[in-house]
């Protein structure tokens, strides 16, 4: 009898054990049929617009003094107008290469800018003789915006220091203002240069 007992308790104790093992597969293979959810990915972020920058090099001959006007610029907000972070305007004597006067605009960046850019553009070079005799350089200014004063003139000697420029008219020197005036008259004018498609992509 007791070897009966023990038999039906071995019995029991194989069909406890062959459900748990039965219980254990099904649920690993209802976990195995459940779906994945994907892992949440972050969207790529904005890449900045593709820009060009070009190496701008213009100048002009007068008399004894070449004008150099070297910038890079880029394609930033367009071909057709270009912004620059690099600008400068130098005189040099045309006899020997050596360099007079420069001046190197700064750059800086403004509301909305990515980037440090330079405000003044030039739009002219003229190399005039005054009344008197004594010869100036007039660079023809602007910004790009429409104001009173977004267009404005900038004068330098011979030496290629700035005298000054009517850019405020009510503090401009009568000096300046003449020579403005005057750079307008041919009969003053020495050698003048366009630079309407300096800041255009592959123009001039």
């Amino acid at each position: 009898m007791n070897r009966t007992i023990s038999c039906r308790f071995a019995a029991l104790l194989c069909a406890c054990a062959l459900a748990a093992c039965s219980k254990k597969h099904v649920t690993q293979d209802v976990a195995a049929a459940a779906p994945v959810k994907p892992a949440a990915v972050a969207p790529a972020p904005a890449s900045a617009p593709a820009t060009t920058d070009y190496v701008k090099h213009a100048k002009l001959d007068c008399e004894d003094r070449r004008i150099v006007l070297d910038a890079t610029c880029s394609d930033l907000y367009g071909p057709e107008q270009m912004v620059c972070s690099r600008q400068s305007l130098t005189i040099l004597d045309s006899a020997n290469g050596e360099e007079i006067g420069r001046q190197d605009f700064a750059a800086s960046k403004h509301d909305g800018d990515t980037r440090a850019m330079v405000e003044e553009k030039i739009g002219g070079l003229t190399c005039m003789r005054s009344a008197s005799g004594e010869r100036y350089i007039v660079a023809e200014m602007f910004n790009g915006g429409n104001c009173e004063q977004c267009e404005w003139d900038a004068v330098y000697d011979w030496q290629g220091k700035l005298v000054g420029s009517d850019r405020d008219r009510s503090k401009t020197k009568k000096l300046v203002a003449d020579l403005v005036s005057a750079s307008r008259n041919k009969a003053h004018i020495i050698r003048r240069s366009e630079l309407e498609h300096f800041y255009s992509a592959g123009k001039q």
